[in-house]
């Protein structure tokens, strides 16, 4: 329910930018197939978009990990089995 709430939310905030859009004719038929495309895919594309941000993270973290090992400023939270 809260994916469908979502989309509607999400496509009345694009009607109302695309509605305020001087460049492009509200009449423009692939402008409004696009708005309708766009709402329609938000339930994929946003959790997508999270596991990808969460992803990059991961990578940053990780990368900060070597970099600290690799200057031998180790903490003792490391174990040494």
């Amino acid at each position: 329910m809260w994916y469908l709430s979502g989309t509607i939310i999400f496509f009345c905030y694009w009607l109302v930018f695309f509605l305020k859009d001087k460049t492009t004719s509200n009449s423009h038929l692939a402008s409004w197939v696009v708005l309708i495309i766009a709402a329609a895919i938000w339930p994929l594309s946003a959790p997508l978009a999270m596991i990808e941000l969460i992803n990059k993270a991961k990578q940053k973290q990780d990368k900060s990990e070597v970099k600290i090992i690799k200057g031998k400023e180790v903490t003792n939270t490391v174990n040494s089995n």
